[in-house]
C-alpha cells in the first residue's frame, strides 16, 4: 500500500492559492470598514467560493482540555485551518495575540498548517514584529491585511 501524505503538489498549491487570496484579494472585496469579524469571514468565504476551494466553515470541532475550538475554515485535504481575526481597536492587537496562541495549541493537535488572517483597520503598527514569533513555528502563517 502506498502512503499518501499530505502537502503533495495539489494540496500545497491549494495552500498557496489560499494565502494569495488573503494577501491579494481580501482587501479588494471589503469596500467599507467592517464592523465585526463575521463580515470579514463572509468576504473571505466569497473568495474561497470564487476560487473553487473546497472547505468547511465552522464545522470542525477540536477539543483541548475542557474547551472546544471551532476553526472558521478547515481544508482537510490540505491539512489547513484558517482563522480570521479583526483588529478594529487599539486593545484588540494584544487580544488577538492571546487568541492566536490559544488557537495554535488546539489546532496543531489535528492540523499541520495554520493560517491566521488578521484584518487590520489601522491599529497594528509593526507587522513584522506582530507576525514574527508566530511564523517562527513550523506550519504557522500569519497574514495581516490592512484596510
Amino acid at each position: 500500500e502506498v502512503y499518501q501524505g499530505k502537502n503533495t503538489g495539489p494540496e500545497a498549491s491549494t495552500i498557496v492559492n489560499v494565502i494569495n487570496l488573503a494577501e491579494g484579494k481580501l482587501r479588494k472585496v471589503i469596500r467599507d470598514v467592517p464592523n465585526n469579524e463575521r463580515q470579514v469571514q463572509d468576504a473571505f468565504e466569497n473568495l474561497l467560493v470564487g476560487a473553487d476551494v473546497h472547505y468547511s466553515r465552522e464545522a470542525d470541532r477540536i477539543e483541548y482540555s475542557s474547551k472546544t475550538y471551532t476553526p472558521d475554515f478547515s481544508l482537510g485535504k490540505s491539512d489547513l485551518v484558517i482563522e480570521i481575526k479583526l483588529c478594529n481597536r487599539k486593545e484588540r492587537e494584544k487580544e488577538i495575540i492571546a487568541e492566536i496562541n490559544d488557537d495554535m495549541l488546539a489546532y496543531k493537535r489535528k492540523y499541520g498548517n495554520l493560517l491566521f488572517v488578521v484584518y487590520d483597520t489601522g491599529f497594528i503598527r509593526d507587522i513584522d514584529r506582530f507576525t514574527g514569533h508566530f511564523e517562527d513555528q513550523d506550519g504557522v502563517m500569519v497574514k495581516v491585511v490592512k484596510h
